[in-house]
């Protein structure tokens, strides 16, 4: 699964998340959460067998994980998670996320910022509002150095570059600033558009940023939009398909 990445002009409040890390999280980090608010329950679809749950536990209500039976296999205890993939959900202990099995044993220690899950052997996290990736050891095998992130796909991951930050003057011009001026600029600050290109798992840029956005590879293509209009790459990131096309339509499975 790929997460969407978009750094075209924004709103000043998205691009300060972005730049203060959330970065394209609060857009859909592609596994099963649970969410709830209040004293309200709930559970999330199921994933690997097994599904999130928010409900009352030893403090309070909390995220815990329960079977297909129903039956408790970790009990509520997280501040936050993430759904099962490739075997470790990611979980939110004390401000930091680190990673569970099946059995509830933390695997990788709460450290992080921010995750996501893993897919194709490699989880986004994130340190000093960065974005780097780990392996199921928990060993960093791509520095944190990027402003958003992609999931691996087909080895390959979208990644922004070349981003330009600053602010519109009274007359309309754009001002550019460094990334640590802009964290300062508060609702005025805006985001020009970055080029996305593909890093491969050693961190390796394997196809040049040059496109406006980019989506993750599946059959060994990849969605990418270059001046306003959609096609398809190969892995080597020659256009099979021109950019033609205005809209990209994403369909889910069982649809």
């Amino acid at each position: 699964m790929f997460i969407p990445l978009s750094y075209r002009i924004v709103a000043a409040s998205i691009a300060l998340a972005a730049l203060a890390g959330w970065a394209g999280q609060s857009s859909a980090v592609e596994t099963a959460k649970a969410e709830a608010e209040g004293d309200r329950s709930s559970i999330s679809e199921f994933s690997e067998g097994i599904a999130i749950v928010y409900k009352k536990g030893d403090k309070n209500y909390q995220f815990g994980f329960i079977d297909k039976t129903g039956k408790a296999i970790v009990p509520p205890q997280f501040d936050e998670a993430l759904g099962f993939s490739e075997g470790l959900a990611a979980v939110l202990v004390k401000d930091k996320w680190g990673f569970i099995d099946p059995s509830g044993k933390m695997v990788i220690q709460p450290q992080f910022e921010h995750v996501a899950s893993f897919s194709d052997g490699l989880a986004p996290i994130q340190a000093k509002n960065k974005w780097g990736y780990i392996d199921k050891t928990g060993k960093v095998v791509i520095e944190p150095r990027f402003e958003d992130y992609a999931v691996f796909s087909d080895g390959l991951a979208a990644v922004p570059n070349e981003c330009k930050y600053g602010y519109l003057d009274k007359g309309g011009k754009f001002v550019a600033v460094s990334p640590d001026e802009a964290q300062k600029l508060g609702d005025e600050m805006v985001v020009s558009e970055c080029r996305y290109g593909y890093i491969d798992k050693t961190g390796q840029m394997a196809i040049p940023a040059q496109f406006d956005q980019a989506q993750g590879f599946s059959d060994g293509l990849a969605a990418v939009q270059v001046k306003e209009k959609w096609g398809y790459i190969d892995k080597t990131g020659k256009f099979v398909i021109a950019p033609q096309f205005d809209e990209l339509n994403q369909l889910n499975e069982g649809d």
